[in-house]
């Protein structure tokens, strides 16, 4: 997603310790402003059912959304930077 600041938000799904572990990142940043700052958003299955997200900006602020794999429901965060 880009921000309006010019910057860049990007989203990927990351394996962790555990067989079936896994985490939610966000990489905000610019190559203008020396690179992206990584940060863990949440814990889920590493199943193939907790691969799809979305990510969008709403003026400064980012809606993050992905399928819970639990249930399938579709779990929607608003993150305030």
């Amino acid at each position: 997603a880009m921000l309006p600041s010019g910057e860049v938000a990007i989203t990927w799904l990351a394996k962790t310790e555990g067989p079936d572990a896994a985490e939610w990142r966000l990489a905000v940043g610019s190559d203008a402003e020396g690179g992206f700052e990584s940060q863990a958003l949440l814990e889920t299955s590493a199943s193939r059912a907790s691969g799809i997200s979305a990510l969008r900006a709403d003026g400064d602020e980012l809606i993050f959304s992905h399928t819970r794999a639990k249930n399938r429901a579709v779990r929607i965060l608003r993150l305030m930077r």
